[in-house]
């Protein structure tokens, strides 16, 4: 509990950030594409944004569903959140806002086409990419903590992964409607029922306030759906800590990050002797051909 008292304390006396002016983008400066998610508060579309110098880029553009006063509160939070957290790598980076009478749009940069989800079953038992991929989860995590928020809607749609490089994909948390500083209530009233998965019972059945420990929770349902995960003794402990009900029990970040690069490691070496041992018998299958 002392661990807890002092996330909040810190984040009542964290120094206000001076907020980054964004660019207000006209809807000629966006091409716009096809719809590739939707949820409670707006879609989200493929497009190009062209920049100051008449470059275009790829990116997403989000889209209020309506005006009605909770969405436009929400939209406003979101931009509020993203600006907080620009300077962090694996954060979706800000083109600018588009605003019409129409309608109101966040534009920001494109990070990849395969949710974790999507990248789990596609790597199934590739441990060494899965490992690697919850490692740049936590430690993103864990940046987006020391500015004293909590992200409040981590699950595997919100983890967009880029393979471009593909020893060291590119992973990027998305969606920050419903981040929030620690200490501050995410539901005005507790749920009647419980809301979805991923979501800390604490938080939106039990209408605690924000904390690093209520993403881990989610952290912990993340990894705990991976097939497989509990096959790893320490990790399957700590997963299991993560989902406590006795908040000052649950794992931290540095301590899954530790044990995520270990277990990479393993692998790594794991995979390395696996291949030396396909290529011995590839040559030996070929000297015995040949004579």
């Amino acid at each position: 509990m002392e661990n807890i008292k002092k996330r909040r304390l810190e984040s009542a006396e964290r120094p206000k950030e001076k907020k980054r002016r964004l660019s207000l983008i006209q809807p000629s400066d966006i091409r716009l594409g096809p719809l590739i998610g939707e949820g409670a508060f707006g879609q989200a579309f493929m497009c190009q944004v062209q920049d100051e110098d008449g470059n275009w880029n790829k990116g997403v553009l989000k889209k209020l569903k309506s005006k009605d006063k909770m969405r436009r509160r929400n939209f406003k939070k979101e931009i509020q959140r993203l600006q907080e957290v620009q300077e962090i790598n694996g954060v979706p980076r800000l083109f600018g806002v588009m605003e019409t009478p129409q309608e109101s749009a966040l534009a920001m940069s494109f990070n990849g086409h395969y949710t974790l989800k999507d990248y789990t079953r596609k790597y199934a038992e590739d441990w060494t990419k899965i490992f690697s991929v919850f490692s740049e989860v936590a430690r993103i995590l864990e940046d987006i903590h020391k500015l004293g928020l909590g992200h409040n809607d981590l699950h595997s749609g919100n983890v967009i992964i880029d393979e471009e490089e593909k020893e060291s994909p590119s992973v990027t948390i998305i969606d920050y409607g419903f981040c929030s500083p620690f200490g501050s209530v995410l539901y005005a009233k507790p749920l009647k029922k419980f809301y979805d998965f991923h979501y800390d019972p604490q938080i939106s059945r039990d209408g605690k306030t924000t904390s690093a420990e209520s993403d881990i929770y989610s952290f912990g349902r993340l990894l705990a759906r991976v097939p497989g995960s509990y096959g790893f003794m320490e990790l399957k402990r700590m997963i299991k800590l993560a989902l406590s009900p006795i908040v000052a029990k649950r794992s931290t970040l540095a301590d899954f990050r530790a044990e995520l690069s270990r277990l990479k490691k393993e692998a790594r070496e794991e995979q390395d002797l696996t291949d030396m041992v396909d290529e011995l018998l590839e040559a030996f299958q070929q000297t015995t051909s040949t004579n």
